[in-house]
């Protein structure tokens, strides 16, 4: 906050609002200013970054049509595309070479996959393992499959759980063979190397069933029942299977597919949140969960009430934009995504969240800088908000209500100032704290800037528009539109004194 003098001689006290810090749904938006690290009410189809600035979301090119709804998507090497998608009749196989699998699941089956043995895997509850290998989709030979829900590469070793009858119960492949499993396996089978199955059941007793597999840190297999998580390394050279009693993992999870490898850690969504498995900053010894979504508590559970199928939550970790997002579809053609951007610092408090409804986004994968996204009817491919692509989507901010200092006396404002740069449109709409419109003003914003370079204070690039009301509160919704990137580095009040 500052005083200056406006050009009539009106002494005015400026109230800015920057430093961002993406969605807080657990406090009310009554009790939300801060002016510095300024959370928001929303963040739709926008994002805030490593510095606090408002960026909107990556735009996406149609890469191809489909007859239904992709639910799940895999890479066979990084160019060529995989998919499971459901149609009228059933779920189908897809590959992007024209090669398909029509009705080999039911309509509404839960699909994951993997790579193992330059291959991509793919499992359904009650279904036979399927494999593509860049030309053609081919069933496992395996005789004794236990029909997986989930399947897991550890050790060069395909893990298969969660089949029918079977629920406590692993079955880990030969070493290099995912068509040998035990019951497949020959008896004078060299030991290290051979097939071999166990169960959690006397680790976890009566408290539930597989519901997920993870890996961590290469050698540890992360087995998730319901309510909690059981930890196995499996050693480099396939001696030892044993369980690593030290790593208590008290959170299960509600979607094998929500399961994923993030840094030098594991993420999951459990009932009540978003989790991460992770060695000790402190000693890099220990290793235990810490809940990373405090902030978006209230939302992620209300998410999670709109899916039909817990198990049909999806998520995926964007490397190159450190992003883990997680896809909540209520249908087959809408859903909400709601992503967390780490930060450098790699702190649970620096976490930063946001949502998005762009396409209704059903799923995604990303592999060698390449993301596409699946929806009701097509396939995209994302992106950097730089490029040249077809759609960009539609972003909103909005602010919590801006007291200025005081939630009780009447402000008089005279100017509002947005600090924003790239190319497309800024709309910014002025409530009071009762709802009412006060105001909307328009910036076209057009910057002759290289692409993705951005002055860290570009004064030059700050847009002023009268704001003479008067008010207790007052709450802005920003809507950005356009082509290009878009970033908002603050807004500011000026008050008269």
């Amino acid at each position: 906050m500052s005083s200056t003098l406006a050009p009539s001689g009106v002494k005015l006290q400026t109230h800015s609002y920057h430093n961002f810090q993406g969605i807080d749904s657990s406090r009310d938006k009554s009790s939300l200013d801060t002016g510095d690290e300024q959370h928001l009410v929303d963040c739709i189809n926008a994002y805030c970054d490593w510095r606090g600035t408002i960026i909107r979301d990556n735009g996406a090119t149609l890469r191809k049509t489909t007859l239904g709804t992709i639910r799940h998507i895999a890479f066979y090497g990084k160019d060529l595309a995989v998919w499971a998608e459901s149609q009228d009749s059933g779920t189908a196989l897809i590959a992007e070479n024209g090669e398909s699998l029509i009705d080999i699941y039911d309509q509404d089956a839960v699909v994951t996959s993997t790579v193992f043995g330059g291959k991509t895997v793919f499992s359904s509850r009650g279904k036979q393992l399927e494999y593509f290998d860049g030309t053609n989709f081919k069933r496992s030979t395996s005789k004794n499959i236990q029909d997986p829900a989930y399947i897991a590469t550890i050790q060069n070793r395909l893990i298969i759980a969660g089949g029918e009858g079977s629920a406590t119960q692993l079955k880990v492949s030969r070493v290099d063979n995912a068509e040998v499993f035990p019951e497949d396996e020959d008896v004078d089978a060299e030991q290290v190397t051979k097939a071999i199955f166990f169960s959690i059941k006397n680790v976890i007793g009566n408290q539930g069933s597989i519901k997920g597999l993870g890996t961590f840190e290469n050698s540890r297999l992360v087995i998730f029942t319901e309510d909690k998580g059981v930890v196995y390394e499996i050693s480099t050279d396939n001696t030892k299977i044993a369980i690593d009693d030290s790593i208590i993992i008290n959170a299960g999870t509600i979607s094998h597919n929500t399961i994923k490898e993030v840094a030098d850690g594991v993420f999951f969504c459990a009932r009540d949140g978003v989790y991460r498995l992770a060695r000790s900053s402190a000693n890099g010894i220990t290793a235990n969960i810490e809940p990373m979504s405090a902030k978006v508590t209230r939302l992620y559970r209300k998410l999670i009430k709109q899916v039909s199928n817990p198990e049909d939550i999806s998520a995926h970790y964007d490397q190159d934009e450190h992003q883990y997002h997680i896809y909540f579809p209520r249908s087959n053609s809408l859903c909400t995504r709601l992503t967390l951007t780490l930060s450098p610092d790699d702190t649970s408090e620096s976490n930063k969240w946001n949502t998005g409804d762009f396409n209704n986004t059903q799923c995604s994968a990303a592999l060698g800088g390449v993301t596409l996204t699946g929806n009701n009817g097509q396939l995209w491919e994302y992106r950097y908000s730089e490029d040249i692509v077809e759609e960009y989507p539609t972003a909103v901010v909005t602010t919590p209500i801006l007291w200025h200092g005081t939630m009780t006396e009447i402000k008089q404002s005279h100017s509002m100032l947005i600090q924003a740069t790239g190319e497309g449109e800024v709309q910014v709409e002025a409530f009071d704290d009762g709802g009412r419109i006060l105001s909307t003003h328009k910036f076209q914003i057009q910057d002759d800037l290289v692409a993705g370079e951005f002055p860290d204070v570009p004064l030059n690039r700050q847009f002023n528009r009268k704001l003479e009301h008067r008010y207790r509160g007052i709450q802005l919704k920003i809507t950005i539109k356009g082509k290009g990137l878009i970033q908002i580095l603050g807004v500011a009040i000026n008050i008269k004194k």
